[in-house]
């Protein structure tokens, strides 16, 4: 846990408290705890790699150090940038994320899970572009292709860009890709190797064909993605299948269809 770390003392601060979610957008991913007898009670720790992998065990180290003790994280627990470096640590309550993309990486999820965390993935790169954690010169290498001196520093449509990407990313290992380099190259789009989806999933692979056109075209037009999200399963309600406790106002995953 979060404080055994702490108080690690080996030379090179070994960092052991979960493993990478995914690879891509994220420089590095994981999950700490300070009450490891309780399972859902994760901060989910997200460095976003947007400059040069730099000093990465020391950031590490003063993140532990700010979760070290705390039993409830704030849903913002700290946040900074270096010249170098930029960071973050949210809460992540309910299911753990990690058994989230386990399940989708596998080919164990239904459509309604896969939407639901498209949804949160959605949601996630919205925060990080409100807090303006992406460099405006990096808005984006997808759009930088197009106009990139015509465009403003974010487009609305982007984190959708982002969602499609991150979830086939996780429905396949993507090993021959850089996990720090940018998803929204042109090359990454047209020269994806598609993994073989079922039938209730093939709604993502419609969505990466219009992402190709969209290369293909010099077309900014990604309108067509929240379509997909919202219809992909007939009678889909985001209220309904999103757990929301006023309690607490934490989202939870529900776990009614895990075939």
């Amino acid at each position: 846990n979060a404080e055994a770390i702490n108080n690690e003392k080996k030379t090179g601060f070994q960092l052991e408290v979960g493993d990478l979610l995914a690879k891509g957008s994220f420089s590095s991913t994981f999950l700490a705890t300070t009450v490891p007898d309780m399972s859902g009670n994760f901060s989910e720790v997200a460095k976003v790699g947007l400059k040069k992998h730099h000093q990465k065990y020391a950031k590490e180290q003063e993140i532990l150090h700010v979760v070290n003790g705390q039993k409830h994280f704030p849903r913002l627990v700290l946040a900074g940038e270096s010249s170098k470096y930029t960071f973050i640590v949210m809460e992540l309550a309910g299911e753990d994320l990690k058994t989230v993309i386990e399940r989708n990486r596998f080919g164990l999820t239904s459509n309604k899970n896969a939407i639901r965390l498209a949804h949160r993935l959605h949601g996630a790169v919205g925060f990080l572009h409100t807090k303006n954690f992406f460099h405006p010169r990096r808005r984006s290498s997808f759009l930088n292709y197009f106009l990139p001196a015509a465009l403003s520093p974010y487009c609305e449509a982007e984190d959708h860009c982002h969602v499609a990407v991150l979830c086939v990313k996780l429905l396949k290992d993507l090993s021959c890709i850089p996990r720090r380099r940018s998803v929204f190259w042109a090359s990454h789009v047209t020269q994806f190797e598609f993994p073989k989806l079922e039938e209730e999933h093939q709604w993502i692979e419609l969505i990466w064909m219009n992402l190709c056109g969209c290369v293909e075209n010099k077309d900014t037009k990604f309108s067509f993605i929240a379509t997909f999200l919202d219809a992909a399963v007939d009678g889909f309600d985001k209220r309904s299948d999103l757990d929301y406790n006023t309690n607490t106002g934490r989202l939870r995953l529900e776990d009614r269809d895990t075939d």
